[in-house]
């Protein structure tokens, strides 16, 4: 399954209108970030653009914290009260069945990052983020699939219901538009075959949470 360029740029623009890092430290909230062009920045150093606890280019959620620390959540010795600890962050869907295998959830985590070839980076560098970001994507798309969404009454399919998981499953604090407003970014790329309008753009806040 390959995505098409131009809706790959259309997330990203809508998720962070190409930003990654910031230029102070602390300032990095979609209101105060000024972008830099920095490779890579850690969320210990408060330059990495965050909002509601999703950080970087592809707004990743720090939930899913095998993107961001998969030397400890993805080695296969790790124990499940290293992943507990909550300095990671994970999510509470991180956790160990009655069987003593660990969750579905934890385990797709770690086979998305191993897919998006990050050659031993995580989130925090542009381009790892970039391809998880797509890479999780890629893996909600769902072939001949039509699901309806409660929150607004609508069905979704395709690349669709990938963007709607992508951003939330859930009515709480969920983006009504957000596929439409991604949809309406791919458009005015493809006709324009620029993004210089995005780039150009403050980012806004992201509820995204990759369900």
């Amino acid at each position: 399954i390959n995505i098409d360029p131009a809706l790959a740029l259309a997330l990203a623009a809508k998720e962070s209108a190409f930003t990654h890092c910031c230029e102070v430290s602390g300032s990095n909230a979609p209101d105060t970030c000024k972008k830099v062009e920095t490779q890579s920045c850690s969320i210990d150093s408060n330059k990495l653009l965050t909002s509601n606890n999703n950080y970087g280019i592809m707004q990743l959620n720090k939930g899913h914290c095998a993107f961001f620390k998969p030397a400890i959540v993805c080695n296969p010795f790790v124990r499940v009260e290293d992943v507990k600890n909550p300095d990671l962050g994970c999510s509470e869907n991180y956790k160990q069945d009655d069987l003593g295998q660990t969750s579905a959830d934890w385990q797709e985590d770690c086979r998305i990052y191993q897919q998006a070839k990050c050659d031993g980076k995580d989130a925090t560098d542009v381009d790892c983020n970039i391809k998880i970001g797509l890479t999780y994507l890629k893996n909600l798309y769902k072939y001949n699939t039509k699901k309806l969404w409660i929150c607004d009454k609508k069905w979704y399919s395709s690349w669709d219901l990938a963007l709607r998981l992508y951003n939330g499953w859930l009515c709480e604090n969920a983006e009504v538009n957000y596929v439409e407003e991604v949809n309406k970014k791919r458009q005015g790329i493809l006709s324009e075959k620029s993004t210089e309008n995005f780039e150009n753009t403050a980012p806004s806040p992201s509820k995204s949470i990759q369900t």
